[in-house]
C-alpha cells in the first residue's frame, strides 16, 4: 500500500531533481502547494502506460524500472535513481504516458501537478532551456540504448547493462542486484534463457561473481573489452 505522508518541503530540499534548483523561492512554494509525496513499495506501478500525464515526477529515494509494454513481452529503457526527473513523453503531444514506471525498491517521490509545472516553465526562461537539455540529453541516451542493442550480439548486450549498473546506477563493482534474469533480458532484447546463458559464462570466465543477488566484477576490464567488440 502506498504512503502519502510528507516528509520533505521544497524549499531547500536536498532531495529533489537538480532541474528544480533554478527555480525561485516563490515558484517552489508554488510546486510546494500542488505537490503530492508518495511511497512506492517494490512492484507497485508509480506510472501506467497510456494513463494521462496529469503529473510530472521528481524521484527523491529508491529505484525504479521504466519499460514500454508489448504485446506479451516487455522492454526495459531506463532505471530511475534519486534526483530523476520524469515529466512523460506525451506531455507536450497527447497528454499519455508512452511507458510504464514500477518501484523496484521502496521509492519515495513527489507527484507535481503537470499544469503548474507547465505554468513554469512557460514563465522561467531558464527553467525552460535547463528542461530542453535534459529531455535532449535523454533522447541521446534512448538513441544510443537503441544502437548498441540493434549491433551488439548477446555477450555485448548483457557486458553494456553490467557497466551501466555498475556505472551509472550503483556506482560501484560489487552491488545488491534488483533486477531479475527475465528483466535483464527484457533490457537486453534477449531471451530470459539466453541472457540467463551469457550470466553463467561470464561467472565460468570469472568475469563477475554471482552470489544469489550479489554482483562482484571481477575483470573490468575484459567486460570493457566485450562490451566494445560485441
Amino acid at each position: 500500500m502506498s504512503d502519502f505522508t510528507s516528509q520533505y518541503q521544497c524549499v531547500g530540499c536536498m532531495l529533489q531533481s537538480p532541474i528544480f534548483k533554478l527555480l525561485s523561492s516563490e515558484e517552489l512554494i508554488k510546486i510546494e502547494e500542488c505537490r503530492v509525496e508518495v511511497t512506492y513499495h517494490p512492484g507497485e506501478t508509480i506510472i501506467k502506460q497510456g494513463t494521462a500525464c496529469t503529473h510530472v515526477i521528481s524521484f527523491a529515494h529508491g529505484l525504479a524500472k521504466m519499460y514500454l509494454e508489448g504485446d506479451g513481452r516487455n522492454v526495459i529503457f531506463r532505471l530511475i535513481v534519486p534526483g530523476d526527473f520524469v515529466s512523460g513523453a506525451g506531455l507536450f503531444v497527447n497528454n499519455r504516458h508512452h511507458y510504464t514506471m514500477t518501484a523496484l525498491r521502496e521509492s519515495r517521490i513527489c507527484l507535481i501537478d503537470s499544469l503548474v509545472f507547465i505554468d513554469i516553465l512557460r514563465s522561467n526562461q531558464q527553467f525552460w532551456e535547463e528542461y530542453l537539455r535534459h529531455t535532449q540529453t535523454r533522447q541521446i541516451f534512448y538513441m544510443d540504448k537503441l544502437l548498441r542493442l540493434s549491433q551488439k550480439n548477446s555477450r555485448g548486450r548483457i557486458a553494456d547493462i553490467l557497466l551501466y549498473l555498475s556505472n551509472d546506477i550503483y556506482k560501484s563493482n560489487n552491488f545488491e542486484m534488483d533486477l531479475s534474469t527475465p528483466e535483464i533480458a527484457e533490457m537486453t532484447s534477449m531471451s530470459k534463457e539466453s541472457a540467463a546463458k551469457i550470466i553463467k559464462e561470464f561467472c565460468q570466465e570469472k568475469i563477475i561473481c554471482l552470489d544469489e543477488k550479489a554482483v562482484l566484477i571481477q575483470n573490468i576490464s575484459l567486460l570493457q573489452d566485450i562490451s566494445k567488440k560485441g
